[in-house]
């Protein structure tokens, strides 16, 4: 894994962006606020991890 920082127009050409962590899990970036506006769905990718980890957590 490479955690590194990247610039915001990088999220411009985003179908969908998440965190994870072991607090929210799998958590869904849908508004970005700073040098530029970005508005991203919760795309099928993040609905789909979202998923999976409820069901293994269970």
């Amino acid at each position: 894994m490479i955690e590194e920082p990247f610039p915001y127009e990088v999220l411009e050409h985003a179908d969908e962006a998440f965190l994870t962590s072991t607090m929210v899990e799998v958590m869904p970036i849908t508004e970005i606020e700073g040098e530029m506006n970005v508005t991203l769905p919760i795309g099928p990718i993040t609905k789909k991890l979202k998923a999976l980890f409820k069901e293994e957590a269970q």
